[in-house]
């Protein structure tokens, strides 16, 4: 639960989703709560039509931005990978801090200013989170270590957070200057004032996250708890009239929690939870409310964890009068799962089912019951228990997608009914096992189940349609089997003749045809199954998808034999009869909807499927009718509102209609249209199998319209605007192609990803003008002409490099990291440089282990690894300069020159650099030891070489200006 005040607050009216009148002053509240409410498109669409709507103030359009930011720190929220949700947090932090630059009036200026110190302190909890499943102690150290400094970096900002508000206090009270203020200056001082508690009250609130970080008893967390109870303590004293006082006491409460100081813990607990005395008789306001629930629940769930279960019921049962209806309160919920756990701990493990069971009937939220479920699977764990239990632990295991363990329950369930002779519950336990054995890819499983419901359980009410399936999987397995003859197939027959004497008026009788069509069609005899799949007679259930199904087979007839190169009438032909039977599909279900409330359920998904089929036709060579496909895929992805109303289309089907899109839009060659929902496909399917195909398609395409503006050997004054930003997509779909496909799980070939990033890579140095055969340090980065492009492809470099996509076979690793390196020292991402170089050097093993000394045989085997450590080095003195641990990047960068000037050959460039860099890091430093050494270096080197260099290296003017930089410095005799 939520209890700060954050920019990510706002509750969601549903019928507002649907509403075409706006008001205009709330419209970013409302796009923000579909944010939090998990609607992101929505939110997207929404925020689209506030920016281009002509009556949007100027104010709304500002804080449109800070939508974006909503949906990245969401986005982050639902990663499980660290490095990813802290990419998300980031972007969330980049763009909150560009619209206080750009709005810094705007009235909500003041809390994007805090949720940055929030969303910097979401980056610490991430690696919490993490630190809690990771065992591997060496990862465990480097999480701590990163974790560190997040929480520090949120301590400071809320610090500094503390003396702006201060300042600004000031500054009012000198403006006012004793007088009365006015209306205005009053809730400016308001504001400045609930500012500056937010500020204070988040860096104890803070420092209780950042102890999290350390096991219990350990020094670190003593002292972090500590701090954090003593700024809780001058908090309270401070603003102990505000509401926020008792909030903050739960986090007081939660701290002497991981101290073990267990009385103070209920002490705190009981401080918030007397907030209610305050509203005897009068109606307690909802934030103050939340706070109070808040308390007791933690409270209860901290007496569960030292097993006093009686003092946790009790602490919940004083919470729930606080609740009007629990089944709607989420936390209503939550607590009354408390209990369950307090009475399963106290040895009432039917007292907890029970209570999770009569909650179950109090929910409507899907996601409220699938919560309840889980927790009354986890109770009743183990063997025992009715049908009706049996089914919440299928369920319970359905919401995780454990197939198997949904079979254990429904085998549970079984055994349950079968011990209470209940023959329509064993027969749905059987419909349900079915289906899951379908899903499994276990045939003769499923057909047991369904075989069983047709001749033990007749009179229930699905089992004619059991009989069909029976004797559908059967088809299916004889298909497969592909014998003309098979006991397989003698079963098919013997299902369908149980179905048709015993079920004659059924529908599902009438699917028989239906299945005498479907074996062709399995067996590739297409021109048959097309004839057949005619005769299904309209009265059959599956009547509507043995019309799809004609065009399907006429379809893939033609395909194939215009694959194998015949091209004549009698294939276009097919393709006619293929379109000629979808349209009638989409024309027949135009008539209104079925009679039977299955069919009517079936038909978006069967409609979908067709449109797609129409659309495959439409775009084949032997059509090219590409515009006229698109409008078609258009009536998937848009369907029509009907009553109002638009019906949702699954992600399956919306992701495959997209993808259907871009090659639609590629052969027409309009990649812009292409690009625009390959944008949308990362944006919300990027782990997916046809967003990796997409990326890939759009990448090669920009390409090869790069290369024909450009021309096949390009100059860089051939590359036009038009040509460079071609290449730009290319090298990002490229990237993106790469990574979808590594998290999407897909197999890529490392030739082919190393194919690529040396394509963009060397782009990159032609459109630059940057000579490999020189050093980094030569080129001047600030005047790259496209600095981007050498991102993209040390995005798909790094996982190459890290096996990420196989083992690596033939490949010079060495020189792989170097290019590696390369790329971010031209992007200047000295952070990802610096990681590159050292394991290069470390991989190479140029260093000495557990020492800063070079060895000479790698060094004399690899002299070019000598020029990379010396690169390494200056990427050092670049972080230094961004002024985080500077210290250290300094001592590193010594570190390596001077390794640097002992093994070079005096009076050459590479020792006049190394030298020339060793005193001014000395100087840089600043401790007087360093500048002693600093000192006593540039006058030695003046004694031995009085006209420095002789200027053979141009650095003579560098070395006075030094000179005078540190004697300037000395102390005067």
């Amino acid at each position: 639960m939520t209890i700060l005040r954050t920019l990510f607050t706002g509750a969601l009216a549903a019928s507002a989703i649907c509403s075409t009148a706006w008001a205009k002053g709330d419209d970013v509240d409302f796009a923000r709560a579909l944010v939090q409410n998990g609607y992101v498109d929505l939110a997207q669409e929404y925020c689209k039509r506030i920016e281009s709507d002509p009556a949007t103030s100027p104010e709304d359009k500002a804080g449109v931005q800070l939508i974006q930011a909503e949906i990245f720190a969401k986005t982050a929220s639902l990663q499980e990978d660290t490095a990813k949700a802290a990419e998300e947090l980031d972007k969330a932090v980049k763009v909150l801090e560009d619209f206080i630059r750009a709005n810094g009036s705007h009235p909500r200026a003041p809390e994007a200013k805090f949720t940055i110190g929030v969303l910097l302190r979401q980056k610490g909890d991430v690696i919490v989170a993490t630190l809690k499943k990771t065992a591997d102690s060496s990862k465990k150290a480097e999480l701590i270590a990163e974790g560190d400094k997040n929480f520090k970096a949120a301590e400071s900002y809320f610090e500094g957070l503390q003396k702006e508000y201060r300042s600004m206090k000031e500054s009012w009270w000198q403006k006012t200057n004793g007088r009365q203020p006015n209306e205005e200056e009053k809730r400016e001082e308001e504001e400045i004032r609930y500012n500056l508690m937010d500020s204070i009250y988040n860096v104890p609130r803070t420092l209780y996250s950042h102890c999290l970080l350390y096991e219990p008893g350990s020094k670190e967390k003593s002292e972090l708890a500590n701090k954090a109870v003593g700024g809780f303590m001058d908090f309270e004293l401070d603003y102990q009239d505000q509401l926020k006082a008792y909030e903050s006491s739960i986090f007081w409460a939660l701290t002497h929690k991981e101290l073990g100081e267990f009385d103070k813990v209920y002490q705190r607990f009981d401080f918030t939870i007397s907030l209610k005395d305050f509203f005897q008789g009068a109606q307690m306001p909802d934030d103050a409310r939340e706070v109070i629930l808040t308390a007791y629940y933690y409270k209860a769930t901290t007496y569960n964890e030292q097993r006093k279960y009686r003092d946790a019921e009790k602490t919940i049962d004083e919470m729930l009068k606080l609740i009007k209806d629990v089944g709607k309160d989420r936390i209503g919920v939550s607590a009354v799962l408390v209990k369950g756990d307090a009475l399963l701990g106290s040895g009432d493990k039917d007292a907890a089912i029970k209570l999770g069971t009569d909650l179950m009937k109090q929910v409507s939220s899907p996601g409220l019951q699938a919560l309840i479920r889980k927790k009354v699977a986890e109770w009743s764990s183990g063997a025992g228990g009715g049908v009706g239990l049996y089914l919440i632990k299928y369920e319970a295991a359905l919401d995780e997608d454990n197939y198997i363990a949904a079979i254990a329950a429904l085998q549970g369930g079984i055994a349950a009914a079968e011990a209470a002779d209940a023959h329509e519950a064993i027969a749905d336990l059987l419909w349900k096992m079915g289906g899951i054995y379908e899903r499994l890819d276990r045939p003769y499983d499923a057909v047991i189940c369904y075989e069983t419901i047709a001749t033990d359980y007749q009179k229930w009410a699905k089992a004619a349609e059991a009989a069909f399936r029976a004797a559908q999987v059967w088809n299916t397995i004889a298909a497969a089997i592909g014998e003309e003859r098979s006991w397989e197939k003698d079963q098919v027959a013997k299902n369908l003749t149980t179905l048709t004497s015993k079920w004659p008026n059924d529908p599902n009788s009438k699917n028989a045809q239906y299945l005498v069509a479907d074996a062709l069609y399995q067996k590739g005899k297409y021109d048959d199954a097309a004839k057949e799949f005619a005769k299904v007679p309209e009265d059959a259930k599956l009547y509507e998808q043995a019309i799809v199904m004609a065009g399907r087979c006429y379809y893939d007839q033609a395909k194939k034999l215009w694959a194998a190169g015949t091209k004549d009438k009698t294939v276009t032909d097919m393709f006619d009869k293929a379109e000629t039977s979808f349209r009638k599909y989409l024309d027949y279900v135009k008539k209104g909807p079925s009679k039977i409330e299955e069919i009517q359920k079936n038909r978006p998904g069967v409609e979908a499927f067709c449109k797609q089929a129409l659309a495959n036709v439409l775009m084949h060579d032997a059509r090219k009718k590409f515009p006229e496909a698109i409008k078609v895929l258009d009536e998937i992805d848009n369907p029509p509102e009907v009553d109002g109303k638009r019906a949702d289309v699954p992600d399956d089907v919306k992701k495959r209609v997209w993808r259907q899109k871009v090659t639609a839009y590629l052969a027409m060659d309009d990649t812009a249209k292409a690009v625009e929902v390959t944008e949308k496909m990362m944006e919300k399917y990027r782990a997916s199998a046809v967003t990796v195909e997409a990326c890939q398609l759009v990448g090669a395409k920009c390409d090869e319209e790069a290369e024909k503006l450009a021309g096949e050997n390009p100059t860089p004054e051939s590359i036009t605007p038009e040509a460079m930003k071609l290449w730009e997509l290319a090298a990002k779909y490229y990237a993106n192609w790469i990574h979808s496909g590594i998290e999407a799980k897909q197999k890529i070939k490392v030739d082919d990803a190393l194919a690529v990033a040396d394509r963009i890579y060397n782009l990159g140095l032609l459109i630059n003008k940057i000579d490999t055969a020189k050093s980094f340090t030569s080129v001047e980065l600030d005047k790259l002409k496209n600095p981007r492009i050498f991102v993209d492809a040390a995005r798909i470099y790094e996982p190459v490099a890290n096996e990420q996509l196989g083992r690596l076979q033939g490949v010079d690793t060495s020189k792989l990291l170097l290019k590696l390196a390369w790329c971010h020292d031209f992007a200047q991402n000295w952070e990802g440089s610096r990681d590159a170089y050292e394991i290069l050097i470390d991989s190479e093993r140029l260093r000495k282990k557990g020492s800063q000394t070079l060895e000479d045989a790698v060094l004399k085997a690899k002299p070019w690894l000598f020029v990379a450590y010396e690169e390494l080095g200056h990427v050092y003195i670049r972080l230094a300069a961004k002024g985080e641990n500077k210290a250290n990047y300094m001592q590193e960068a010594y570190t390596i020159f001077a390794n640097v000037v002992s093994k070079s050959e005096k009076d050459t460039e590479a020792w006049w650099r190394a030298k020339y860099l060793v005193i001014k890091i000395l100087f840089e430093k600043g401790g007087q030891n360093d500048f002693e050494m600093a000192l006593m270096g540039v006058k030695d080197m003046r004694a031995n070489y009085p006209n420095w260099d002789e200027d053979k290296f141009k650095m003579r003017d560098r070395w006075i200006e030094m000179e005078k930089a540190i004697l300037d410095r000395a102390p005067k005799k």
